[in-house]
């Protein structure tokens, strides 16, 4: 995103809505819905309609809370096409 003249509505919507953790997630962490919330994140994590996909999932990396989860912290997780 360009920063010239960007006002903070037009940024957060470019940056979309990913899944983060709602609490810290050790390393090995079988993942539960309750575990995950969606929001506007930065670094742009797992797309927020994905969240379904990633329960039953384990983690491979400590994830903090409110930390984005990205795609290489979920062992076989598989983005959606069209994104």
């Amino acid at each position: 995103v360009k920063s010239d003249v960007v006002t903070g509505k037009t940024f957060l919507k470019k940056l979309g809505k990913s899944v983060v953790a709602k609490v810290k997630i050790s390393k090995g962490t079988v993942l539960t819905l309750d575990m995950l919330g969606v929001k506007v994140a930065e670094p742009m994590g797992i797309p927020a309609g994905d969240i379904f996909q990633l329960v039953g999932k384990t983690v491979n990396k400590n994830v903090e809370e409110d930390d984005s989860v990205l795609p290489n912290m979920v062992d076989n997780y598989v983005q959606k096409a069209g994104f």
